[in-house]
């Protein structure tokens, strides 16, 4: 292993530490709990159970027990270095055996065995080969060879014992069914990206109930979930330099004091409570509240029906994904399960089902959807959002594309199609970023800065590795095949910078002028009976269309916003409407326009006893009562004396708190000076404001 690897200035023997560095590596963050061991051959000692029980094996040292891998074995590596003392690889692998045996005993573990040589030194034991692969059979461990150097398959370029060396470890990993591997492929491997190992451990085990009667037993497992960033734990630095670090573990210690309190006594836990705000006042609950709180819920899964499968849009799926299988332990349980899923996909339908994964914990709206493959079958199982979690927003629609524009479109979808966008090992078209093979780039830099900080804790962070930098950007040769189409679309769609709006004073005349011609522009833009690309509607006759409250025609508008049934527009109308009121009396010359903004106020006030939100109205014409404007007062006066609106009171409204009597009182007073509060409810106007702001 003294020999200079071919193709670089290193030994074999460093290229082999390298590969065992890097395994170790990735067991230490993706595989923690993985053991390892190490048995080194062809070294001036004997240090081995077999050598000194019965003799023999000479020249091979169990330089590491199977134990997880640690900070301390990464560092042993860097120590190993080259000898002149020939090693039988034979010799090793048997005392390695021996050590995994030892350890591993009758427990269903998973085994695994690397080699790792040249095959440049003579080998004694070939008659032990028999017996290590029935070891290797009956043990049921995998068995691979990293080459060194090793010469191709079909040549013999090597030395004789190279070539016989190699030529007996090609035929003991086919009959254990291992593989030999070059060792340049070998730190290929090593060096792309992982993901973290994790078990499978059963997040469920239960019956899945349909009705009364019929309950199959099932698992649930944990198919997809969002990958967390590991956390950085504190340390303390003066545990750490001190001369016996055991621990370097910090302990969070956290008290209560009353701020008001000059002694700071810490409050006992039994004094304190636990409080939820309820406006402005915060509600106690105890622990025995608490406890009463939580809902006492059964764990269990149970159908509540079925639905098509298109009638469950793709957005209300929730959260991660778990894969339901039938329990292996019981009888006929994988048959009722297998008809159950074949059923839903002959129908193309899924099943909705109430979905408790343990005792006490929330019970959840699930989707149950089949799966077949050639693998396995199961039922995925995916949350569903309740009516809080749905945010219900509207948006505007989006302008209807030309036929040219929609084939550009078209050809710009099929250049960046993923499905043959890479390539396989024989040069065929394969699907691009697959999830199984796109890893998260920030926990991949996580981890090259976590090994760079171990084993070199005085450098600063490594730069970020070109391969993460380049992760999850736009394939480069995929956009270069797609530069036509990207150009084509690109020219579909011509793109201007709008000018900066400069705001403007207009007249009063002004805005009816323009208000006249856009009124005029979309009569003449709307299709005509006579029209044969127009589609006559019940729903589009009846349904508005109006998104604001304008200043020619605003009870029309505003009654048509409250009415509008396929969108919630009713605090936007409110909003407007009281613009608009103002905004007339602002414009008014003399009390031109008060009779206009009156009928406003009136059709505001019947739209928020509708509506139940008479609170705005009456915070509104507070506003207006007080409000030491000229125009305004001038305004108010005339709605007090002629059409004598005045607030909403309780009997027209049950969320009204004023009182009829206060109702008739507020008009028939004379308008309240800025610094008089109001009262016309139990509550300041001030303080249900700054309520709605909290």
């Amino acid at each position: 292993m003294k020999k200079p690897f071919a193709g670089g200035d290193r030994s074999r023997l460093e290229v082999a530490i390298e590969s065992v560095k890097l395994l170790i590596q990735q067991k230490m963050l993706l595989a923690p709990r993985d053991e390892v061991g190490l048995v080194l051959f062809g070294t001036e000692e004997s240090e081995n159970e077999l050598h000194a029980a019965d003799g023999g094996y000479e020249h091979v040292t169990t330089a590491r027990e199977i134990n997880v891998s640690d900070l301390d074995f990464l560092k042993f590596m860097d120590d190993i270095g080259a000898t002149d003392q020939e090693g039988d690889f034979l010799d090793g692998l048997v005392v390695g055996l021996d050590a995994l045996i030892k350890r591993v005993g009758k427990k269903a573990y998973s085994k695994r065995v690397f080699l790792i040589t040249d095959g440049e030194s003579p080998v004694a034991g070939k008659g032990d080969v028999p017996q290590i692969v029935n070891q290797l059979l009956n043990m049921e461990a995998r068995f691979n060879v990293i080459g060194v150097d090793f010469p191709a398959e079909d040549s013999h370029s090597g030395t004789p014992t190279q070539v016989s060396n190699v030529s007996l470890l090609r035929e003991l990993a086919a009959e254990v069914h291992g593989a030999v591997l070059p060792c340049t492929l070998a730190l290929s491997i090593y060096k792309q990206f992982r993901a973290r190992s994790v078990g499978q451990v059963a997040k469920f085990k239960g019956p899945l109930e349909i009705g009364e009667d019929v309950k199959i037993p099932v698992i649930a497992y944990t198919k997809t979930r969002e990958e967390a960033l590991p956390s950085l734990k504190k340390q303390s630095i003066v545990s750490m330099n001190s001369a016996n670090p055991d621990t370097m573990a910090v302990k969070m210690d956290r008290s209560y004091i009353v701020p008001d309190d000059e002694q700071r006594e810490p409050i006992d836990p039994e004094q304190r409570v636990k409080g939820y705000k309820y406006g402005k006042q915060m509600v106690p609950f105890s622990k025995a509240d608490e406890a009463v709180l939580k809902m006492e819920v059964e764990k269990g899964l149970q159908i509540l029906g079925f639905t098509d499968k298109h009638k469950v849009p793709r957005h209300h799926y929730m959260a991660g994904c778990d894969a339901l299988v039938a329990d292996p332990s019981i009888p006929n349980a994988a048959v009722a399960l297998s008809s159950l899923i074949h059923g839903l996909v002959e129908l193309d339908r899924v099943a909705i089902a109430r979905f408790v994964a343990r005792a006490r914990a929330s019970p959840k709206l699930v989707m149950l959807f089949p799966h077949i493959s050639a693998r396995y079958e199961c039922l995925f199982v995916s949350a569903l959002p309740f009516a809080e979690d749905i945010r219900d927003y509207t948006f505007s629609a989006l302008p209807t594309p030309s036929s040219s524009q929609l084939e550009a479109a078209d050809r710009l979808v099929r250049a960046l199609d993923l499905m043959v966008a890479a390539e396989d090992d024989d040069g065929e078209p394969a699907e691009a970023l697959k999830p199984k093979m796109v890893f998260n780039p920030v926990l991949q830099r996580f981890y090259q800065c976590i090994q760079n900080k171990a084993l070199h804790p005085d450098q600063p962070l490594p730069p970020l590795d070109p391969n993460i930098a380049e992760y999850l950007m736009p394939d480069a040769t995929l956009l270069k095949k797609a530069e036509k189409e990207l150009r084509d679309f690109a020219s579909q769609f011509t793109l201007t910078k709008g000018g900066e709006k400069k705001s403007k004073r207009k007249f009063w005349r002004e805005v009816l002028e323009e208000e006249s011609e856009a009124n005029k522009r979309t009569k003449a833009e709307q299709p005509t009976p006579m029209d044969t690309d127009a589609i006559l509607t019940l729903e589009s006759v009846s349904s508005s269309s109006v998104r604001n409250v304008g200043t020619v025609d605003p009870v029309t508008n505003f009654k048509k916003m409250l009415s509008d049934r396929r969108q919630d527009l009713v605090s936007e109308a409110l909003s407007q409407m009281k613009e608009v009121i103002l905004k007339l009396v602002e414009d008014s010359i003399r009390d031109q326009l008060f009779s206009k903004a009156s009928d406003c106020v009136q059709a505001l006030r019947d739209g928020c006893v509708a509506e139940g939100e008479s609170k705005v109205f009456n915070e509104f014409l507070q506003s207006l009562k007080s409000t030491p404007n000229s125009k305004v007062k001038s305004f108010w006066e005339a709605l007090r004396t002629g059409r004598k609106i005045t607030l909403i009171s309780s009997e027209e409204s049950r969320d009204s708190d004023v009182s009829p009597r206060s109702a008739q009182k507020f008009i028939e007073s004379a308008p309240m000076s800025v610094a008089e509060p109001i009262q016309a409810s139990a509550v300041p106007v001030e303080e249900d404001l700054l309520a709605d702001i909290e």
